[in-house]
């Protein structure tokens, strides 16, 4: 199984475990969205660039207030949530769930998950 094989086994394995999940995505560090399981309406460019910019926010954010690097971003709205968290240096891990879903359980099983993409990714 090659590395971009894997990547997407690791997205469908977190979606399988809670079906509050509605897509999640794999984006480089750059905004180029290299993996998506979100719906088709949604825009996979836009998605990278979203999902690298708030991770960048954050950790600027951070270091700005003299605190460490960003563990994750949550936004939130009245239909629901996205996590975004880094995958190593050189990714974000995007998770979308529904306004219903534990986001912290979700939260416990991306940072495994984001870590698992960050070795891949080397």
């Amino acid at each position: 199984m090659d590395k971009m094989q894997s990547m997407e086994q690791l997205l469908r394995s977190l979606e399988s475990d809670d079906a509050t999940i509605r897509g999640s995505a794999l984006v480089s560090s750059d905004g180029i969205c290299l993996l998506s399981t979100l719906p088709a309406p949604v825009d996979r460019q836009l998605l990278g660039v979203v999902a690298a910019t708030i991770l960048s926010f954050a950790g600027r954010l951070g270091a700005e207030f003299g605190q460490c690097e960003a563990e994750y971003a949550l936004i939130g709205c009245c239909q629901g949530r996205s996590l975004f968290l880094p995958a190593g240096r050189e990714g974000v891990l995007a998770v979308v769930l529904a306004r219903e879903g534990d986001w912290q359980a979700v939260l416990a099983r991306a940072r495994r998950e984001a870590a698992e993409v960050a070795v891949l990714l080397g």
